[in-house]
């Protein structure tokens, strides 16, 4: 199922999003949730903004920068954005290519991380969120 606030992907039964924490409409026996008509929970108040992304990863933008400069090649963004499997390229290509490589793979995983964070640290928070939470984009 899609969320309709923020476009993600969300599983059938989740209540909330949770990459925004909009509340999800949908329809269940017989009544709707959300939405509008005389069976809507309450809305929105007039004038307040709509949701915002309350996850952790949009407020740590600037931890996850500023860790994608300094330990860009453990791959330590990565693991905190919940990119498991390319924190462990990143860890793996690290530590392994120094035996085969004289080390440029793990000269390559740096760099990676500090364009990467250079590159959170210049987007907006909602940016931010859009691209790297709600789409999942793990590399640049």
């Amino acid at each position: 199922m899609e969320c309709k606030s923020c476009g993600a992907q969300i599983d059938e039964n989740a209540s909330q999003c949770p990459y925004c924490n909009a509340a999800v409409a949908r329809a269940t026996g017989g009544t709707y949730q959300g939405g509008t008509g005389p069976s809507a929970g309450p809305g929105p108040i007039a004038g307040s903004p709509g949701p915002t992304p309350a996850t952790s990863a949009a407020s740590n933008r600037v931890l996850v920068g500023i860790l994608a400069i300094v330990l860009g090649g453990l791959g330590v963004h990565k693991f905190i954005l919940g990119y498991q499997k390319a924190g462990i390229i990143m860890v793996c290509v690290t530590i392994f290519t120094p035996m085969f490589l004289h080390g440029y793979g793990a000269g390559a995983m740096w760099v990676v991380g500090i364009i990467e964070g250079i590159m959170y640290l210049m987007k907006s928070d909602q940016d931010f969120y859009n691209t790297y939470v709600a789409h999942k984009k793990e590399w640049f």
